[in-house]
């Protein structure tokens, strides 16, 4: 299953619900545009640089649904690639106390 218009669709009316001041349309563009990697990362292909990116640059984002959006692309990249996930997640983890 991959990200389809219906998971979209269904994560815009949760933003309406939980969030009724925020700009939605602007959040599930950004949402969209994580997800519209999941497809061919899921099947082992794709540009995880291209993901990478992107999602370094929402990585102090608090909102829950762009956070889950990068959270659910990298355990299903991970499926397929899993070295390349860990390495993404050690360079961004915090240094060790």
């Amino acid at each position: 299953m991959g990200a389809r218009l219906p998971d979209i669709r269904r994560i815009a009316k949760d933003v309406r619900r939980t969030h009724p001041d925020l700009h939605h349309d602007e959040l599930v563009a950004l949402v969209a545009a994580l997800l519209s990697h999941l497809p061919q990362l899921r099947r082992g292909a794709g540009d995880l640089d291209r993901f990478e990116q992107l999602a370094d640059r929402m990585l102090d984002e608090q909102e829950l649904f762009i956070r889950k959006a990068i959270g659910w692309v990298l355990r299903e990249t991970g499926r397929q690639r899993p070295e390349a996930v860990a390495a993404w997640l050690e360079r961004r983890a915090p240094p060790s106390a």
